[in-house]
């Protein structure tokens, strides 16, 4: 098991910014476009539209563009620091193949691409309303497309925490020299940092425990000493004591009798 170290995730962490901010000037690019595309082509359409989405045709590409571009940049340096030449194809079609696994890697695409298709799919079916304004129709178009999106939304982060539940997939198949294939799982800094702590507090728990009886247990066997100790010093003491006023009694006997 490999740990990744700070350098690393730093590295990582600084290639997904680099992705993610050329995929969003890709996004914003393509928004702007299809907003001069749409007032040049469609200028009444474009003319009733408000500000918001107006403004959202240049800025969700950008974001959607930004998702995308980081989490295909995190795939790549992750192929490119723990796979190479000797992993088993086989193997690794078999890993990723069904739906749920596609899912899960492409999640932000599907986002998007969820989100285009449900707004194209609602203008579609709100622009057969011959009673509606073309305002109102691009309203209630955005408002089908952004419950969609938010259902998509939730469902992402569904897939994101089972899949931390599970740990991740942060396993790698190697084929060594042997000829066998050989799993290596990659953990990911502070991906189990709560069990760790758990454990280490447990621990400190147990040596504080077994401290707390030892300290009481000399405790005790101090105050027995000390006790045996005043004991043995007074006992004398006591005795001569009685032995001084068994005398003293029989003078005032003897004081009396005179």
């Amino acid at each position: 098991m490999k740990v990744a170290t700070p350098e690393e995730i730093k590295e990582y962490n600084h290639t997904c910014l680099v992705g993610g901010l050329k995929g969003a000037g890709i996004g914003a690019l393509l928004g702007i476009g299809l907003a001069f595309t749409l007032k040049k082509r469609q200028p009444h359409l474009f003319g009733n539209m408000s500000a918001t989405v107006k403004v959202g045709t240049g800025i969700v590409p950008g974001l959607a563009g930004f998702s995308i571009g980081a989490e295909k940049a995190g795939e790549a340096y992750d192929d490119k620091k723990y796979s190479g030449s000797y992993l088993d194809k086989e193997h690794r079609k078999e890993q990723q193949a069904g739906f749920m696994h596609y899912l899960q890697e492409h999640k932000y695409k599907c986002v998007f691409g969820g989100w285009v298709v449900s707004m194209a799919g609602s203008m579609w079916y709100v622009f057969r309303d011959k009673y509606m304004t073309s305002t109102q129709k691009v309203v209630q178009a955005r408002m089908y497309a952004q419950a969609s999106t938010i259902i998509l939304l939730f469902a992402t982060l569904a897939f994101s925490a089972s899949d931390n539940i599970g740990g991740g997939n942060n396993s790698r198949d190697f084929l060594g020299k042997d000829g066998k294939v050989h799993h290596h799982h990659v953990q990911l800094e502070h991906s189990n940092d709560w069990k760790e702590l758990l454990k280490e507090e447990e621990g400190r728990l147990k040596d504080l425990k077994t401290d707390a009886k030892q300290h009481a247990q000399e405790l005790k066997e101090k105050a027995k000493s000390t006790a045996d100790d005043i004991k043995e010093k007074t006992k004398g003491k006591f005795d001569e004591a009685a032995d001084e006023a068994e005398e003293y009694k029989e003078d005032v006997k003897k004081a009396v009798k005179n």
